[in-house]
């Protein structure tokens, strides 16, 4: 069965995105099925998808097309919408009614967000030893030394699971979470919807300069747990500079990830620790990140996603999963107009640092 459709995406669609797009596309199908974007003409709007589907009933037709169409759409929304394109024409106009600008995908309705929110954060546990431990401590430093706080951005939010106990413990705060991932961030909404608009869920891409286009003028405190280490120096290097902009004088900065060490050797007793702290003390009934995101991603009906996440759309080639030095980050925060930079805890591979602005 050929099917095909055209999608309107109300801007340009610039021809380099176009590649992307088709892999985003192709991750959507199996082995007996194709799917094809036309290559757009210079300044075109539109795209055409073309699906071969042999024997297929026509609701899986039309499931295949919407998969490919949510995917394609939050490509474009995410790398094309935040440019100049998108701003000139939201003045203009609405964007049609089919799209989904910057916003996640909607979780299908036979799937239980709470198992999956459950399992994601078990998965975290078998990595992250003391995970509470670490949440807790962001939570406290931001209480103790930041005053007063009425908004908060958490970088890299997840199913926010940071999110929820910052809300919880700043009653009349407004928690903002920034995630790249358009399938993780409905668990997101799901976990926090009793809190209602003080639980701020943005789909953005903090490798763009236009990231911060969402949020207020100023914040009072950004967090964040194992999420920026998936940055390259650069891509950091620029972010920080984005954060002194956007923390209000008195801010803090506060961060919870891998650092590295300069010295190889300690680098690998460091590991040979953590891997040791792991088998003692991790909890170790979660799933590994592989079966976690092979299991959620068929249960979403996207099981190509993480291929979609980590190598379609803009990828996260040359992110170090290591981390970096404490040294490098003190620097790069001085250098972007932060004061006091600190290591407020640390374990091995794993600390908590950050700066006040």
């Amino acid at each position: 069965m050929n099917v095909s459709v055209t999608i309107d995406l109300s801007v340009p669609v610039r021809k380099e995105h176009w590649h992307q797009m088709q892999h985003v596309a192709e991750t959507l199908t199996d082995t007996k099925s194709s799917v094809r974007v036309s290559q757009p003409a210079e300044n075109a709007q539109k795209l055409s998808v073309s699906l071969r589907i042999p024997n297929a009933r026509q609701a899986d037709v039309v499931n295949r097309i919407g998969r490919a169409f949510w995917m394609i759409q939050d490509y474009a929304d995410s790398t094309i919408g935040f440019g100049p394109e998108r701003r000139r024409t939201n003045r203009s106009r609405r964007p049609p009614r089919h799209m989904s600008a910057n916003k996640p995908l909607q979780l299908p309705s036979d799937l239980q967000w709470q198992h999956w929110v459950e399992r994601w954060d078990k998965m975290q546990e078998r990595y992250l030893v003391r995970r509470d431990e670490r949440i807790q401590l962001l939570v406290g430093l931001v209480r103790e030394t930041v005053r007063p706080v009425k908004r908060v951005l958490d970088l890299g939010c997840g199913t926010g699971s940071l999110m929820q106990p910052f809300l919880d413990a700043f009653p009349e705060a407004e928690i903002y979470g920034i995630d790249f991932d358009p399938v993780l961030l409905p668990l997101a909404q799901q976990r926090l919807r009793p809190y209602g608009a003080r639980a701020r869920i943005l789909l953005a891409d903090l490798r763009s300069e236009r990231w911060r286009e969402q949020l207020p003028a100023s914040v009072d405190a950004v967090i964040s747990a194992t999420a920026l280490h998936w940055l390259t120096e650069v891509q950091l290097a620029s972010l920080y500079r984005q954060l002194s902009v956007l923390l209000r004088p008195g801010g803090l900065f506060v961060n919870g990830d891998h650092v590295a060490s300069r010295q190889p050797q300690v680098q690998k007793f460091w590991e040979q620790n953590r891997e040791e702290m792991r088998r003692k003390e991790a909890k170790q009934d979660g799933d590994d990140w592989e079966g976690f995101w092979e299991a959620y991603t068929q249960a979403f009906g996207l099981s190509g996603h993480r291929r979609v996440t980590e190598r379609v759309l803009g990828g996260w080639d040359g992110g170090i999963e290591e981390g970096l030095p404490l040294e490098w980050h003190f620097a790069e925060l001085k250098a972007s107009g932060f004061s006091r930079p600190e290591c407020f805890w640390r374990c091995d591979c794993d600390a908590i640092y950050g700066a006040f602005r």
